[in-house]
């Protein structure tokens, strides 16, 4: 209650014809108060016409991957494409109906295509072995 008196007392009440809008308050111009946009011209592109690479969550993810018999570090660099410049295979949410392909670089620098599902499997796989050592900890 006293607190309440007091900030009445200090700045008003909202019966006061001095202090009607918040703007009252605060010396702000009013070109900051409404919303304009910067570019009124600009529009925003439709999914449709974006590149499919933009949305794809597994170019440049960081992996090992198999080569021989041993787990390589590797990025994933882009997606396989047909002669054409056609994307190769199609997105699946169950990753073991995946059948995209991508190009995978290794650190020496030579490139090679593997499937979206070996991928995939490999990113959970180490992502199991780590919480099973912090577990076995």
């Amino acid at each position: 209650m006293a607190l309440d008196h007091a900030i009445r007392d200090r700045i008003g009440t909202d019966s006061d014809p001095e202090l009607q809008t918040p703007q009252d308050l605060v010396d702000v111009e009013d070109d900051y108060l409404v919303y304009k946009p910067q570019e009124p011209e600009a529009t925003q592109q439709e999914a449709d016409e974006v590149a499919p690479e933009v949305f794809d969550y597994l170019i440049s993810a960081k992996v090992l991957l198999p080569k021989g018999d041993v787990l390589l570090p590797a990025c994933i660099i882009s997606r396989k494409r047909d002669g054409e410049g056609n994307l190769i295979g199609t997105h699946h949410s169950n990753p073991i109906m995946d059948t995209r392909i991508y190009d995978v670089q290794f650190p020496d620098g030579h490139v090679e295509s593997y499937a979206a599902n070996v991928i995939t499997e490999n990113i959970y796989a180490r992502r199991f072995l780590l919480l099973a050592e912090v577990m076995d900890h």
